[in-house]
């Protein structure tokens, strides 16, 4: 993003100054900002791109030598939301407390709501304030005194109204310990009669299952120890206290004289458990000096006169956290370069942390502001948890900080509660760096003709980016390509160069070094050389005018050293013979007529001077005046240089008597009379106007009379701008295209520099200047996978050459790619999965994606979505179950965008499949078509005809089973496995199948009968059916199934006497058995943002729905729930595999 602003003097003195602060000081030059002033009242700044360190007032400061005036404004910077602790999964126990962490940044500060799932699947705001939930300002979600209503998945969505905001579903789930439906009852049995049972309930994780132990009693009516209370409830709570209540236990048979309280806790290594003694009438205490964040196992025994009974059930509670005490540990901060120092630390003690530390506050500061200056505070989330607090040494860096300064660095952890103390200041140096600013005041004095004095002062302070070890001076001539130039390198502040040239402007530019590198050169200063005394004229020439006249002509010096304030001519008679005459000549005459010449040969030479004195003498000509006059020319030919389009002239001076003719050859050819740029002129000079490059070449005028001729030449160059460049692509990437270019003819005159253009498709052009001496430019931050356009220019001091033909090149990257059915689509009976995931991106990152379905024998498109993020998954719910649809899915990137076309079938109930056919594959069952009745889909078929074939065989070994078995004898369980051995085909086989076979429940039978039950009942176990899926049916001719048999009581070993009891025959038509149910392998948990919501619980025809004991619809290589919880304690599995019980005839 850039941001922009301008800043107008409308009224003023010159000169004004302009300068820019923020929040009220100097622009600190880490930020970025350029500012650059269009004129004496004008001014610009430039941020791009626009960070949230950028968010300030800017102030423009104008300054005259009457007053300063000043205007401010504010910019703000959003940024959109990023998580800092990012939600997850939690479980507690019932009763428990546990907080669910949601913690995310940005501009302005995001505003995090939680929202908990419905029965419907939708997503509804949490109810804050009563049943021990609560959000805290942190965006915490914390529940105290845990219930199974709190089980559930929770939506934590954090927005600050920039971008699409940040989302995720979590799941709560709250386990049960077990307990009794019934805590006593009294009834009287008959000896070897039915035992007593109980029925245990809770629920706790699949690895730690309930455990029953019975305890054989006598009845008698002594007095005992109290029974163990009840009911341990933590009620009002603090970091550091807590209060715990209970009820009385319910069979003492004497009064509870007091109640003793123990608390321990394993983490905290200080003493061991403690103990609270509270009055026999009191159902609470208050406990004190507790640790914060801290897990306590409480447990309360009942007193009375005989002793102590047996303590209650523990409760395991966790103090709510508080704020840290201790300060992270072994700060310690090092330079990684010029701008990032790294810094690492330990997590404060354990016994400080005072709760699970979520991340930390690192603050860093200049160090030279000294107590004046504030630190600068960033979140950083830890590495890692355990047992509370973060483990580990955590690093960081600190980037975007000023080479070579000293920075003071302060860290503090935090927890839910707040932030800890600050660790003591750490310090370190950033590594040096080349100076980001050039010497100033650089000034220059000339000593003498050939030698200059050159003085500066260093960088800022600020900018000098280390120490400064040495200075380099550079110098060159305006016109660079002649040459002349180079550099010297000094440590102090001060140079003098030497055998310069005289009378000849210099640039000179300094710039400052450290150890890293020589860092920005001062803006040039022009310094000239002091005159000296002038090189001799060039071309010295005399011919005879008359009969005692003749006349000289001469060229300026190559070198005049100076400014030429005179020339002097020089004559005498040849051999010394005759008095030596001179005569001086102003400087812009470069001829002289001598008269009264004697008719004897002369010696003529010519010299210049400047305000320095009179140079050497030119070459000397000889001249002889005669009455004979033969035609002369008398100017002097010369190399002449003319940039293009420039008009020029070339005298042609003559003499003669008779006067002389003259004529005129441009490069040995006669020039036309009438040529519309060539014209001569009455004293002979040719003009030449708008010349062109043809123009150039060699021009004579020749001028001729009766007694000679003579002529002269002169040699014209003309400079015209550069050829067109040849431009060529040589490298592409997937965000830079590499150009480079020659050209033909520089017009003459060395290159200056190229102008590159280039666009994308349809984009703005952006201009690029490179210096003359490069012959290649790299564009980068180009769009992946869009076509550019590229052409070039070149200029000279003459001008800019044509446009070079346009190239067109491609970034590397091209639209995304579809997979195969197989591999992108699965379904159930009320959704497609799509995994997204498997598409290709063609070297593109894809942006979005838009999935839109139909039914298949309709035209009309359903959007679920047009702005899909790339995630791995993605669920289109809501479907009809038989069902065939048409499925579109657009992936974007910026290489364009790629529809992908899908059929798919969702399955009837019971089944689930993976669609029919889309782009690259048919089905994966072979490419049955949707159009196929459903009873010939191989999905249907082959489950079916197994389920057949196994409830036969089932059938068959019950009546076998039955016909052998003793009337007397007790059902046993058999299991019968048609994958072969247990667990061989799992590694092997993507489809497992299990029939189990159980028989129908019977009366009660003798002892021995129980315990033979018993150890059939161990032949097989829960584990071996998991995780096929299952379904059980009872069969009967009208009247629901008789109960299953109590559990035998755990004190069976003792001998009792045997009573038969009457038998009574199961009919013949109830049978129970257990369906084979086929489950696809492929499916996985997936991301479903709009899964359809699940049917609740009603009474259809007759038959009562009831969850079964399966898993819910997923992969086969998942665990499912407990299938020893109750009921009302597992996940609701889809209808297709709920289990029906008839309750009515």
């Amino acid at each position: 993003m850039r941001a922009q602003a301008a800043c107008f003097v409308q009224e003023g003195d010159l000169p004004l100054t302009l300068t820019w602060h923020k929040d009220g000081r100097p622009m600190d030059p880490r930020l970025d900002v350029r500012t650059s002033q269009i004129d004496d009242s004008t001014s610009i700044l430039v941020i791009d791109p626009a960070t949230a360190a950028h968010t300030g007032n800017y102030t423009c400061v104008a300054t005259n030598a009457a007053r300063t005036a000043t205007s401010t404004a504010r910019l703000t910077v959003s940024v959109p939301p990023a998580w800092v602790v990012e939600p997850s999964s939690a479980s507690v126990a019932l009763g428990g407390t546990v907080a669910l962490h949601c913690l995310a940044k940005g501009f302005p500060n995001p505003k995090v709501a939680w929202r908990k799932e419905t029965v419907s699947g939708e997503f509804v705001g949490v109810a804050t304030g009563e049943g021990g939930v609560a959000v805290w300002s942190n965006g915490t979600l914390g529940v105290t005194r845990a219930e199974r209503r709190h089980e559930g998945r929770y939506l934590c969505e954090a927005d600050n109204g920039v971008g699409p905001g940040l989302s995720k579903v979590v799941a709560l789930s709250v386990n049960e310990p077990p307990w009794f439906g019934v805590r006593s009852q009294r009834q009287e049995v008959v000896v070897g009669g039915p035992s007593v049972t109980g029925v245990v309930k809770g629920r706790c994780p699949p690895a730690s299952p309930p455990k029953v132990r019975g305890v054989r009693e006598r009845n008698r009516r002594s007095t005992n120890v109290p029974g163990p209370p009840t009911g341990l409830t933590v009620g009002e709570e603090g970091s550091r206290h807590l209060t715990l209540t209970w009820t009385p236990p319910e069979d003492s048979n004497a009064p509870i004289s007091a109640y003793i309280v123990t608390f321990d806790s394993q983490q905290s290594a200080i003493g061991g458990p403690r103990e609270v003694t509270v009055e026999g009438q009191q159902r609470r205490v208050r406990l004190e000096a507790l640790l914060p964040a801290m897990t306590y196992i409480l447990t309360v025994m009942a007193e009375n006169r005989v002793g102590r009974g047996q303590a209650s059930a523990p409760l395991r509670h966790t103090t709510q956290e508080e704020q840290p005490t201790g300060h992270p540990q072994a700060v310690n901060v090092v330079a990684v370069s010029s701008t990032e120092l790294q810094v690492t630390w330990e997590p404060p003690p354990d016994n400080l942390t005072h709760g699970t530390i979520l991340g930390y506050y690192l603050g860093y500061k200049d160090d030279s502001e000294g107590e004046a200056g504030g630190y600068n505070f960033t979140t950083l989330g830890v590495e890692g948890t355990g047992a509370g607090v973060a483990v580990g040494v955590t690093s960081a860096t600190l980037s975007g900080l000023r080479p070579h300064a000293r920075y003071s660095v302060v860290l503090q952890a935090f927890n839910s509660r707040g932030a800890g103390p600050a660790s003591p200041p750490a310090l370190a140096t950033t590594l040096q760096d080349k100076p980001s600013a050039a010497p100033g005041h650089a000034s220059c004095e000339s000593v003498t003709s050939t030698s200059l004095v050159v003085t500066w002062t260093p960088p800022p302070p600020p900018h000098r980016n280390g120490i400064i070890t040495s200075y380099r001076l550079s110098y060159q001539t305006p016109h660079h390509h002649d040459g002349r130039g180079g550099s010297v390198v000094e440590e102090g502040q001060r140079a003098t160069l030497n055998n310069l040239t005289p009378w000849t402007n210099y640039s000179l530019s300094v710039a400052a070094s450290t150890r890293a590198g020589e860092g920005v050169a001062s803006h040039p200063i022009i310094c000239t050389t002091n005159q000296d005394v002038p090189e001799a004229p060039a071309h010295v020439k005399a011919v005879v005018s008359g009969p005692r006249a003749a006349v000289v002509s001469w060229a300026p010096p190559s070198h005049p050293h100076g400014r030429i304030s005179r020339y002097t001519v020089h004559w005498e008679g040849a051999g010394g013979r005759g008095d030596p005459h001179s005569r001086r000549v102003e400087p812009h005459l470069t001829h002289l007529t001598m008269h009264d010449l004697s008719h004897t040969t002369h010696q003529v030479w010519v010299t210049a001077s400047t305000k320095m004195g009179e140079g050497p003498p030119s070459d000397v000509v000889l001249v002889k005046p005669s009455h004979t006059v033969p035609a002369g020319v008398w100017s002097v030919g010369v190399n002449l240089t003319a940039a293009w389009k420039e008009d020029i002239s070339l005298p042609c001076g003559a003499v003669g008597v008779p006067e002389p003719s003259l004529t005129w050859t441009h490069r040995r050819k006669p020039i036309p009379a009438r040529h519309p740029r060539v014209k001569v002129q009455p004293d002979g000079t040719l003009t030449v106007t708008d010349i062109q490059r043809k123009d150039s070449g060699h021009y004579t005028c020749t001028a001729t009379n009766y007694h000679g001729s003579d002529s002269v030449t002169y040699n014209l160059t003309v400079l015209v701008p550069p050829s067109p460049p040849l431009l060529h692509v040589t490298e592409t990437t997937a965000s830079s295209i590499r150009v480079q270019w020659s050209v033909e003819d520089t017009g003459g005159a060395p290159l200056q520099g190229a102008t590159l253009h280039y666009r994308s498709s349809g984009g703005e052009w952006v201009t690029e200047s490179v210096e003359g001496q490069h012959k290649s430019f790299t564009a980068t931050g180009l769009r992946c996978g869009t076509q550019h356009h590229f052409y070039l220019t070149a200029h000279n001091h003459i001008g800019t050459s044509s446009a070079s033909k346009t190239e067109a090149a491609r970034t590397k990257g091209r639209a995304p790619e579809p997979p195969p059915q197989f591999q992108f689509v699965t379904t159930n009976s009320t959704q497609a999965t799509l995994y997204l995931a498997q598409w290709s991106d063609g070297g593109c990152p894809i942006t979005h994606y838009s999935v839109q379905y139909r039914r298949a024998q309709t035209h009309h498109w359903t959007t679920v979505g047009s702005e899909i993020p790339p995630t791995r998954t993605f669920a289109v719910g809501g479907l009809d179950s038989g069902t065939s649809y048409k499925l579109k899915v657009t992936a974007h990137n910026a290489a364009g965008a790629t529809p992908a076309f899908y059929t798919v079938t969702t399955p009837g109930l019971g089944l689930a499949g993976v669609g029919g056919s889309g782009v690259g594959s048919g089905s994966v069952w072979g490419g049955v078509s949707a159009a196929s009745p459903v009873w010939r889909d191989p999905r249907v078929l082959v489950p079916a005809a197994v389920s057949a074939l196994a409830l036969i065989l089932t059938l068959a070994t019950v009546c076998v089973c039955l016909r052998k078995r003793p009337s007397g004898s007790t059902g046993q369980k058999e299991v019968v496995d048609t994958g072969g051995e247990k667990g061989g085909l799992a590694g092997t086989r993507d489809d497992q199948y299990t029939t189990v076979r159980r028989p129908a429940p019977t009366p009660p039978q003798a002892h021995h009968h129980h315990q033979q039950q018993q150890e059939h009942t161990g032949e097989y176990s829960e584990e071996e059916l998991y995780p096929y899926a299952t379904a059980t049916f009872q069969m009967s001719g009208g009247s629901p199934p008789p109960p299953a048999p109590p559990s035998p009581p755990s004190h069976s070993h003792h001998p009792q006497p045997h009573h038969p009891q009457p038998h009574h025959p199961q009919p013949r038509s109830q049978k129970a058995f257990t369906a084979l149910v086929y489950q696809a392998p492929s499916l996985h948990d997936v991301d479903s943002p709009n899964m359809s919501g699940r049917e609740s619980r009603g009474t259809r025809g007759g038959y009562t729905y009831e969850t079964s004991e399966t898993e819910d619809y997923g992969s086969v290589l998942e665990t499912g729930p407990d299938p020893r919880l109750p009921p009302h304690h597992r996940p609701r599995p889809p209808r297709h595999l709920r289990r029906c019980v008839r309750t009515g005839p």
